[in-house]
């Protein structure tokens, strides 16, 4: 499972003094924040880049599913708010679910994927760095019938079809795939484009 190691720096040896008396402490400065746009879209956090991959560290609780450890399985599923199993310990490794509506989970068997928060699977994920793939320029890739790639949305929605026999991810509107042995470079319609 991917773990996200936080590191905090503390100031070693250093002490806080009073000011000496001759001296009078700084005035604060008020400043005020901008006031936030009512109209702008929700900002997600970290934000997105389009070239660098989007880790799955959501926040607990996006369409009320927490996640939980079977101890005797050693399994994990999602309880809702109230405690109550919604989806059934039955994944080696979970993910949180995402403002899209769906999680990365690896399942015994079929491997790595995407699921709804009803826990059907709607892809199977191509698996990279001993994980699920990374959202890209907002698209992961998947795997389909006879191995072809393809790639999802954050939303569950499978916007080019599994058909590549290798895909890279995606980077300023363009992924490098190949097909049928030819190279091509693709945009997020799936169409050939200049690389």
């Amino acid at each position: 499972m991917r773990h996200l190691l936080l590191v905090a720096l503390v100031g070693c040896g250093s002490t806080s003094r009073p000011a000496p008396s001759n001296t009078a402490a700084p005035t604060p400065v008020a400043t005020t924040a901008p006031a936030p746009d009512p109209d702008a879209p929700p900002r997600e956090e970290p934000k997105d880049l389009p070239c660098e991959p989007r880790m799955e560290t959501w926040a607990e609780g996006l369409h009320d599913r927490y996640l939980f450890h079977d101890d005797a399985t050693g399994l994990s599923g999602y309880k809702n708010k109230a405690g109550a199993i919604v989806i059934p310990a039955q994944y080696r490794e979970a993910y949180p679910f995402g403002p899209g509506g769906i999680a990365a989970v690896n399942q015994p068997g079929p491997g790595f994927g995407f699921i709804d928060p009803h826990g059907t699977l709607i892809a199977r994920a191509h698996a990279m760095d001993n994980g699920p793939d990374y959202f890209q320029d907002k698209l992961a890739r998947i795997i389909g019938p006879g191995g072809k790639v393809g790639y999802i949305d954050s939303t569950g929605t499978i916007v080019i079809a599994p058909r590549f026999d290798e895909a890279m991810p995606f980077c300023n509107g363009k992924a490098a795939v190949k097909l049928a042995g030819q190279d091509l470079t693709i945009d997020k319609t799936g169409s050939p484009v200049a690389p």
